[in-house]
């Protein structure tokens, strides 16, 4: 019956490493979510160049063909290292 009993000392380092794996994740999550903001403003900022130049166009329907087809051909790659953009159109 004493090899399925844990120790004292033992339960308590399981519990800290518990609670550092916890601590970890969170971080983990918090680093993710910035970068998907930031990915998200990148998009938006992009979105906004592409309307002033005149490659999108306002549209009273939601998903215009014309603006979908816009959006198809520009992409925005956001990563750690900074931004780059691949576009078909200057950015003004």
């Amino acid at each position: 019956m004493k090899k399925n009993m844990a120790t004292l000392g033992e339960t308590r380092s399981q519990k800290k490493n518990a609670e550092k794996n916890i601590n970890s994740l969170s971080r983990t999550r918090s680093a993710t979510m910035s970068v998907v903001r930031l990915q998200i403003a990148m998009f938006e900022h992009r979105v906004e160049q592409l309307y002033r130049c005149g490659s999108l166009r306002a549209s009273s329907k939601e998903n215009s063909p014309h603006d979908l087809r816009a959006l198809q051909h520009h992409r925005v790659d956001v990563g750690f290292d900074g931004i780059s953009a691949d576009s078909s159109s200057p950015i003004p």
